[in-house]
């Protein structure tokens, strides 16, 4: 799987749980979306963020718009997975 990295990669996010995310769209101010940088498969790092005390780090893949959360490196919840409540999220890649 190629690891492709590209610049203003972020996107908001409603979707809840501890499963594959479906993000929404480009954040404002000129930021670009998952799918137009990654095909389904390719490995990025990532970070979720809420306004809240919930964030996760990690390596995923896109799969159909949605992001699949492979492997956590950190998160609020002890380094686990995190169960995301409803909420608006940013999505993010990072080194």
């Amino acid at each position: 799987m190629p690891w492709p990295f590209s610049d203003r990669v972020k996107e908001t996010c409603t979707d809840t749980g501890a499963a594959p995310l479906l993000l929404a769209g480009a954040a404002p101010f000129a930021f670009i979306t998952f799918s137009s940088v990654y095909a389904d498969g390719d490995l990025f790092s990532y970070c979720i963020q809420m306004a809240g005390p919930d964030w996760e780090v990690g390596v995923g893949h896109m799969l159909v718009g949605s992001l699949v959360r492979d492997t956590i490196q950190a998160s609020s919840n002890g380094n686990l997975v995190v169960n995301f409540p409803v909420g608006d999220k940013t999505v993010f890649n990072t080194f």
